[in-house]
Order: C-alpha cells, then structure tokens, then sequence
C-alpha cells in the first residue's frame, strides 16, 4: 500500500507446462503398485498359514530329534579346532609390570 491509499502493484500471473507423458507414467506407476501389494498379501497369506508340503513333513518327521548334550553341533564342511596358541614371549622381555617401573 502506498502512503496516500492507492494500492501498490498487481499482478495477474498464471503459469502452466504441459507434459504428455505424466498420465501414462502415473498409470504405471499405480498399476505395478497394485502388482506389488497384491503380491506381498498373497505372500503374507500363505506364510501365515502354516502350509507345508508333504516332503518335508516327512523329512522332518525322519530327522532325529535328541541330540543330548554329549552330540556337539558343528558343521561337517568347518575346519577342526585347535586350542588357541599362548602370546608370544620376548626375548629380553621384562615381566615386571609398569607401575613397577615409575621411579620415585
């Protein structure tokens, strides 16, 4: 507003672009959403569900089922292990420690 009442500056403005590729791309973009959804419920659903195939049902059923504690588990591809080696000792090495060192 200016000091004696009129009003300032106007302006009547309008801006536009015009791009024919946005439907298509919302289009897809909402379709493979759809794809997506419906494939996670139907995932959902069936892991939900607690269906198992016969095979395993009688594989598990096979498998032995007390290990007690004498039976370690390890795997049959692991390496045998070996106790772990002591530090290495110095030669020369005091085997005082540091607070016996300080000098008073």
């Amino acid at each position: 507003m200016n000091a004696d009442g009129s009003p300032g500056v106007a302006a009547d403005v309008n801006v536009g672009a015009r791009a024919g590729v946005l439907v298509p791309l919302a289009l897809l973009l909402i379709g493979l959403g759809v794809v997506f959804t419906a494939t996670a419920v139907t995932l959902i659903i069936v892991g939900a569900s607690g269906r198992r195939d016969e095979q395993s049902s009688i594989a598990e059923a096979d498998a032995p089922t007390d290990h007690g504690p004498s039976a370690p588990v390890s795997a049959p591809w692991a390496a045998p292990t070996s106790p772990p080696l002591p530090p290495p000792q110095l030669e020369g090495a005091s085997t005082a420690s540091p607070e016996d060192e300080v000098a008073h």
